[in-house]
């Protein structure tokens, strides 16, 4: 986990004591992706970082112009990523190269990417959720849902959902069709069994 201290911690699942630290020197709330041996993760200063597990040693930097708080996605070629500095990221896991770039209207906030069927998924604040090709960086299709988007979308199905401050959009994965929404503030949801839990308010909602 990430600290405002500077620092990443892993602890032991059992006894809860923390057995691995690494030093960032600098505050993040970007939550870090694993991936065969690594973490990924950014920093306020507009870095972003491949980290060894076991030598605690930095395997590379990639470097942005904005803070981060959209957590990473990763596979095994590419990590994706949105910043402060409105761009969409797709990183080389192994080497920290730069595959693509995209910008959007406005900065990518809390919301994480989403990488299904070759595809990216992740929402702006300037309204939209985009579709990415995750190995050419073009643009599948965009959905504007007419006010920022700071959840996190979920695919299962082949159906997208993700919340803003007046909905619930569920959309088509292949084309962004809009196939329904449940018109109350949703935040990121999570699924099971073909139902939605969706944070709104001070209420959970429960949506099949």
């Amino acid at each position: 986990m990430i600290s405002h201290d500077g620092h990443v911690y892993g602890f032991d699942t059992r006894s809860s004591e923390p057995r691995w630290v690494f030093e960032a020197g600098e505050p993040m709330c970007s939550n870090p992706a694993y991936f065969d041996g690594r973490l990924y993760f950014g920093l306020w200063d507009g870095r972003f970082l491949s980290v060894d597990i076991d030598s605690r040693q930095i395997a590379w930097s990639f470097e942005t112009n904005g803070k981060m708080y959209s957590s990473p996605s990763v596979n095994e070629e590419v990590i994706v990523f949105g910043n402060f500095d409105h761009h969409i990221y797709a990183i080389d896991r192994m080497t920290g190269r730069e595959r693509w770039r995209f910008r959007t209207d406005n900065e990518i906030g809390l919301s994480s990417p989403a990488i299904y069927h070759g595809t990216t998924f992740i929402g702006s604040r300037d309204g939209c959720v985009y579709a990415i090709d995750i190995e050419s960086g073009s643009v599948r299709w965009k959905f504007d849902s007419g006010s920022a988007v700071d959840s996190s979308p979920v695919i299962a199905e082949g159906l997208v959902h993700f919340g803003n401050e007046s909905a619930l959009f569920v959309l088509d994965h292949e084309t962004g069709y809009e196939v329904t929404r449940y018109k109350a503030p949703a935040g990121s949801c999570v699924l099971d069994r073909g139902t939605a839990y969706v944070p709104s308010g001070d209420s959970v909602l429960s949506i099949s």
